[in-house]
């Protein structure tokens, strides 16, 4: 018995001598496959239009362990906001002002008549016999009638004017006609003269028109606009449960 504890010891110091014992281990698994989990869970709101997804997978194998967990939350709530256009108040303005005026804008006429006939200063002098003179026609003393325009004036600016400025009568023929400072003897029988007929500043017949517009049109345009500004739709939602809360 003691022999073979010795035989025995002897050959496990020869092992030891020739190296460290080399040795290889392999474990033979169990296989049982892979085994795997899902869980899907969907929350619809009312007219589905809100929507909670919740999604999970698990998968277990002899090597591996694998988790995943998704969660999706859509909200498509539809609101119809009214759209507000705005319509610029007045649309259409008119202004104040009358789109065509007609307007006798300062007609004025001057100061002499359209049509006159005057005997201004008119002067009978001292009985003359007849006499119709016109500007330095002098007749001798004492005529019976006169007529006479001496010293006829009228307004400024004549646009036409026959006048017989300073018809004076003079001393003594007892009937004379003269051509401008003619004369004929002491008392000539009967004479016609023009002497001195004046076109003077004494208007017939005058128009005048001082700033006179015949017509005045003025036309003031009103602001013509049409404005449209649309209202934003503004919609809101929360929600709470499910132990999920959110809000926008």
């Amino acid at each position: 018995m003691s022999l073979k504890a010795l035989l025995l010891a002897a050959l496990l110091a020869v092992a030891s001598a020739g190296g460290p014992a080399a040795y290889s281990t392999f474990t033979s698994p169990i296989d049982y496959g892979s085994v795997g989990s899902t869980h899907e869970s969907t929350v619809k709101g009312l007219g589905g239009n809100n929507v909670i997804s919740q999604y999970s997978k698990a998968v277990d194998t002899p090597y591996s362990s694998v988790r995943k967990y998704d969660t999706r939350i859509s909200n498509d709530a539809l609101a119809y906001a009214p759209a507000a256009h705005a319509i610029a108040a007045p649309a259409v303005a008119y202004g104040a002002a009358p789109a065509l005026a007609y307007g006798a804008g300062y007609r004025t006429y001057g100061a002499a008549p359209a049509l006159a006939y005057g005997a201004g200063y008119r002067t009978y002098g001292a009985s003359p016999a007849l006499a119709y003179g016109a500007g330095y026609r002098t007749y001798g003393a004492a005529p019976a009638l006169a007529y006479g325009a001496g010293y006829s004036t009228y307004g400024a600016s004549p646009a036409l004017a026959y006048g017989a400025g300073y018809s004076t009568y003079g001393a003594a023929p007892a009937l004379a006609y003269g051509a401008g400072y003619r004369s004929y003897g002491a008392a000539p029988a009967l004479a016609y003269g023009a002497g001195y007929r004046a076109y003077g500043a004494a208007p017939a017949l005058a128009y005048g028109a001082a700033y006179t517009p015949a017509i005045a049109k003025t036309a003031v345009a009103a602001p013509l606009g049409v404005a449209y500004s649309a209202a934003p739709a503004v919609a809101h939602l929360s929600f709470s449960g499910l132990g999920a809360t959110y809000g926008y």
